[in-house]
């Protein structure tokens, strides 16, 4: 098991930085959690809650399965509850319970700054107190069966972390590309580290990392052709409906703080030794999100994985053209009957 440092906080950067009470974010923790279950087009039986974790306020959802066992979602960056609807749907269709939470930043979880768009953690050790809270939730530690950890992009990220410090141990586990290392060329990389340490060194570690329309939302922002994130149009046009619906969803471009966190943490997961259990990673091959070359190498050394390619799919396996879909499932229905679930 791998030791972190104690997660401190995800503390502002000046007083001038601190968001201001509004809608949902003002509301006490007796208040009900909201769960759009129509909008995401989940079981209407799911219901949802706020925990604390360590001083932040975070959003967590649960459905009850039919025995089979306990899936466990974790989003990545800039994802919500809701954007997991048919999944939870999938899921609870195959007999599983299903948890989830939106991290700290993000969803309707409590976020750090004035600017609500900005996508921000002080460090990656941050969202591992999130799990904490959340797997101590009595809403999930009653939730019964075999445990099955999924995880997209950040998700991964903070997923293979978890399972190295064992805080926890799934009977298996089943990845979406996952962020084990951030799609850059060489060149934006030097640019990307060179600005990191120079925000670390003058104070501006709160501001967007530069890119294209940074302060944007990317599905409000970019037109489906051309997009990273999936090759069907329903439901890349179904991600802008719920930002319109709800603009609390909505997540911009990540500050230079989570990016220098985000790049520490995927080289420090790069260098460790892989967990054991049985692993499913899934990768499409026009994927321009993640590092496509660290999960295949990170799929190479872990002692019991399997990876399976998609050629014509990109970021979003779970949420591609129906056929990516269909066939993407089938290998996880095969997979978990494999492992005895």
């Amino acid at each position: 098991m791998m030791a972190r440092p104690e997660a401190n906080g995800d503390e502002p950067e000046s007083d001038a930085d601190v968001r201001p009470p509004c809608s949902i974010a003002a509301q006490p923790m007796s208040a009900p959690a909201p769960l759009y279950c129509q909008l995401a087009e989940a079981p209407e039986h799911g219901r949802a809650v706020w925990l604390q974790a360590r001083g932040r306020r975070v959003r967590a959802a649960f459905w009850e399965g039919s025995g089979r066992g306990v899936a466990l979602i974790f989003q990545g960056r800039s994802e919500y509850i809701e954007k997991y609807g048919r999944v939870v749907s999938a899921l609870v269709g195959r007999g599983f319970a299903v948890a989830t939470l939106d991290w700290r930043g993000q969803g309707l979880s409590e976020r750090a700054f004035a600017d609500p768009l900005k996508g921000h953690v002080h460090d990656f050790a941050n969202y591992q107190v999130d799990i904490d809270a959340f797997l101590a939730a009595p809403e999930v530690s009653a939730l019964k069966g075999p445990r099955v950890l999924f995880c997209h992009s950040m998700g991964g990220c903070i997923g293979m972390r978890a399972l190295l410090e064992e805080r926890v141990t799934p009977a298996a586990t089943v990845m979406s590309a996952p962020m084990l290392g951030i799609e850059m060329s060489p060149m934006l990389r030097f640019a990307a580290e060179t600005m990191v340490a120079l925000s670390r060194r003058f104070g501006f570690e709160s501001a967007y990392a530069p890119a294209p329309k940074a302060k944007q939302p990317y599905v409000l922002s970019q037109p489906f052709e051309g997009n990273l994130l999936t090759g069907d149009r329903e439901h890349y046009e179904w991600f802008a409906k719920h930002l319109e619906a709800e603009p609390g969803f909505a997540l911009a471009g990540p500050t230079l703080r989570w990016l220098g966190a985000a790049i520490d943490e995927t080289a420090a997961l790069s260098a460790a030794v892989p967990p054991g259990g049985p692993m499913l990673i899934g990768l499409g091959g026009e994927e321009k999100v993640v590092s496509a070359e660290t999960v295949r190498a990170f799929a190479s050394r872990a002692p019991d994985c399997r990876l399976i390619e998609f050629p014509h799919a990109r970021h979003e396996l779970f949420l591609e053209t129906e056929a990516v879909r269909t066939r993407f499932w089938r290998r996880i229905d095969r997979f978990l009957r494999e492992v005895g679930i």
